[in-house]
This record gives structure tokens, C-alpha cells and sequence, in this order.
């Protein structure tokens, strides 16, 4: 247990570049108790962890890393996704779209969006979102809940946890299958497949 414990707060960076021999090149042990996070994303020279637990943001210092700024689950929410746009981060989860410093400074936290999120995603200048039913498209430099429309319905059915895009093609995975769409910027997106566990 108390290894288990341990392995919860640490992360490792690894260096793939000889996959046969996976390096670790820096570490970052955790202070205090284990949290639950379920992605990693490097924006810039920082690594940002996130999940249910909230965000933790840390940099490199030497052959490791040391926290940066953080933001709790009761502030954030449990945060499904991220993007980065002009040093801020766009958090999408169970309190929405909601926009932080990367550094935990100035600038506060700021709700954007109201509705519980379960996946963000950005493609040129149009920010998608994704909740239950529905996928959101709009402009990516005012991401405020009135810029956005729906973009494409897949329904509760398809019980949504996780959006990708790349090449103007959007990924939508759920507990009971993928739906694949085209997208057209801040148009409406044309569906591609639907496909079943």
C-alpha cells in the first residue's frame, strides 16, 4: 500500500528516442498526499498535470521538476482536458470552461463557460467543446459561452469522455462507441462514422 501510495505522486520523464531503452531524464515527486490526475500535457517549457483532482503545473529545475502553481479540485473542478492559448490555460470539466494563468498569478480565475465539459480541443483559430450530447465549436479568441454553437449531436448514448482533433477531423470516444466528424471551422460538422463497442 505504501508503495502504491509513492507511485501516485511521481511523475517521470522519460527520453524515447531509443525505444528499446526508455531513460528516464527527470522526475517530480509530489509533496503532500497522492492526487488523482489522468493526463499530462507539456505546454511550452512546463508540464501540466490534470484530473480529478484538478491542475498541477510544474517546471524543469535541474534533472527534475518543481511545482509551479496548482489549482484544486474546488476551484477548477475535475478538469477532462486543456489547451493553451496566449499564456493562459482553458480548462474544460465538471465546472465548465474555465481559464487560469499558467503560472498561478495574475490574471485570477475566470468561468467561462457554465455547462460541465468533458473535452476541449482546438483546430486554427476555433476552440471545440465537447459535453453529454453535444459538440460546440467557436472562436478561439473569445471563448465565452455566448460565442459558441452547436457543431454536431451524437446523443447521451454515445456517453462521451474524450475529444481529438487533428487535420479538421474530430474524434469524439464514449463508453459506447467513436464518432468521427468533419470540421469546418465554426460551421456545422458533417458526420463521418459512428461506431459501436
Amino acid at each position: 500500500k505504501e508503495a502504491q501510495s509513492e507511485l501516485l505522486k511521481l511523475v517521470q520523464d522519460l527520453d524515447l528516442s531509443d525505444p528499446s531503452r526508455p531513460r528516464i531524464v527527470g522526475s517530480y515527486a509530489r509533496a503532500g498526499a497522492p492526487a488523482s490526475f489522468s493526463g499530462a500535457r507539456i505546454v511550452g517549457d512546463r508540464v501540466v498535470l490534470f484530473g480529478e483532482d484538478g491542475v498541477e503545473i510544474v517546471g524543469r529545475q535541474g534533472d527534475g521538476y518543481r511545482r509551479l502553481a496548482g489549482f484544486d479540485r474546488g476551484v477548477v473542478g475535475a478538469v477532462a482536458g486543456l489547451e493553451e492559448v496566449d499564456g493562459r490555460l482553458l480548462l474544460a470539466g465538471t465546472r465548465g470552461l474555465v481559464r487560469v494563468p499558467i503560472d498561478g498569478g495574475g490574471g485570477g480565475v475566470e468561468r467561462l463557460v457554465e455547462r460541465p465539459l468533458r473535452g476541449v480541443a482546438r483546430s486554427g483559430e476555433t476552440l471545440y467543446l465537447l459535453d453529454a450530447q453535444w459538440l460546440y465549436a467557436g472562436p478561439l479568441r473569445d471563448p465565452r459561452a455566448t460565442s459558441f454553437f452547436t457543431a454536431a449531436e451524437f446523443g447521451r448514448g454515445l456517453d462521451a469522455n474524450l475529444l481529438r482533433v487533428r487535420d479538421s477531423i474530430g474524434v469524439v470516444v464514449g463508453g459506447a462507441g467513436v464518432a468521427c466528424f468533419e470540421l469546418v471551422g465554426q460551421g456545422a460538422a458533417r458526420t463521418l462514422s459512428r461506431l459501436r463497442t
